[in-house]
């Protein structure tokens, strides 16, 4: 358990029973704590004083999908799984510098409102001017949302453990309207540093999360809020056929994580060029502009230039696959690839089966072996909502 992590839920704790209007502000705060915590900055702060929610624009819909604005193509291909034949619809929120300042006022009548509030707080210094801003943004943003009228029959948040989703999540709760969110990657136990990520099942807001397989069931139903229902409800895109006539090439595809693994990414990208395979490399979106910096300087090493990564999985049935803290790897495994996990300095999970490797290891030798893992623990047919 890392500080950070031990800051974040120090500050959940600070509010721990207090509610505004019902909604209650441990789970609806709790990715704004977050965030404040692994990734603080003053921009960040005064973007959570000044939000400004009235350019909301709901779509009238029997069905309210809402997802925050991540523009990729792979969460768009997600949730289709989910609903293949609906025209998906987003809310998002407009945050435009004029909106800003004209909601200037209005922000600095929450944030004293918050003040006071705070001073019933246990709390430090430190804590309690993230508790202000993160307060000051919860009233406003409930105030707003109270005033609005809102109808349909169910509302599927996409991670209604983020940012509006969660508040819009207790709106509809709150109006007994049936509510879920949807799980968007391997949900596990974190074994070593605890990332920002661990936000996404530890502030469920809806009334039920739906669950891909057991594997995360299992990790997680001890987790979420008590008043969150796990639901095995099946991965979506498990319903897709595989294709059992994969072209078979003679490439290593290789999966990389985010970021905060950034030195673990180097170790593995040295490692691999000692052995005369070819790689395509898929990184994490957040670490791309640093791999294609090192591959293109590199023989044997491709970017794979899909979009989606079904696309690359189903397409081609790979010489190995390796990747190490990413749900990437568990989707391998469904699409009949032969999956290795690098043995990192912090990895994020037990490894459930996977044949493993270290840069100690000879690589040729390594992939000569082959995997016998329950891809069912993972993954199950999506159900109908």
């Amino acid at each position: 358990m890392n500080e950070k992590y031990i800051s974040y839920k120090m500050l959940k704790a600070r509010l721990d029973g207090h509610a505004y209007k019902n909604y209650p502000l441990d789970l609806v705060l709790g990715s704004y704590l977050g965030m404040m915590t692994w990734k603080p900055s003053l921009s960040l702060y005064f973007q959570y004083l000044f939000l400004n929610i009235k350019s909301f624009n709901f779509p009238k819909s029997q069905i309210i999908i809402n997802t925050y604005s991540t523009k990729r193509d792979d969460y768009t291909s997600f949730i289709k799984g989910y609903f293949p034949n609906a025209e998906l619809q987003y809310v998002r929120v407009v945050n435009s510098r004029k909106e800003m300042l004209l909601g200037c006022f209005n922000s600095f009548i929450y944030f004293f409102k918050a003040f006071f509030y705070s001073l019933k707080l246990k709390s430090n210094m430190s804590e309690r001017l993230k508790l202000i801003i993160a307060l000051s943004l919860g009233f406003k943003v409930i105030d707003e949302l109270e005033k609005k009228i809102i109808k349909c029959d169910k509302y599927v948040a996409f991670n209604s453990s983020y940012l509006i989703e969660s508040f819009l999540s207790y709106y509809f709760r709150l109006r007994n309207i049936e509510t879920y969110s949807l799980q968007h990657g391997m949900y596990f136990n974190y074994c070593n540093e605890t990332p920002y990520d661990v936000i996404n099942f530890e502030n469920v807001c809806a009334e039920k999360l739906l669950v891909w397989g057991a594997y995360s069931l299992k990790e997680v139903k001890n987790i979420v809020p008590q008043s969150t229902e796990c639901l095995l409800f099946g991965y979506p895109r498990s319903q897709y056929p595989v294709n059992l006539t994969q072209t078979k090439v003679e490439k290593v595809l290789v999966l990389l994580p985010r970021d905060i693994y950034l030195e673990d990414v180097k170790i593995l990208l040295e490692y691999l060029q000692k052995y005369a395979f070819s790689y395509i490399v898929r990184p994490h979106p957040t670490i791309s502009e640093y791999v294609n910096d090192i591959i293109t300087t590199q023989k044997r090493f491709y970017l794979d230039t899909n979009t989606v990564l079904t696309s690359t999985l189903n397409k081609s049935r790979y010489a190995a696959v390796i990747g190490f803290n990413s749900t990437a790897v568990f989707e391998a495994a469904l699409y009949n690839q032969n999956v290795f996990i690098f043995k990192s300095s912090r990895p994020e999970f037990i490894n459930p089966g996977f044949n493993d490797f270290d840069i100690n290891d000879n690589l040729p030798e390594v992939l000569r072996k082959k995997n016998s893992l329950v891809k069912n623990d993972f993954f199950v047919p999506a159900g109908q909502l």
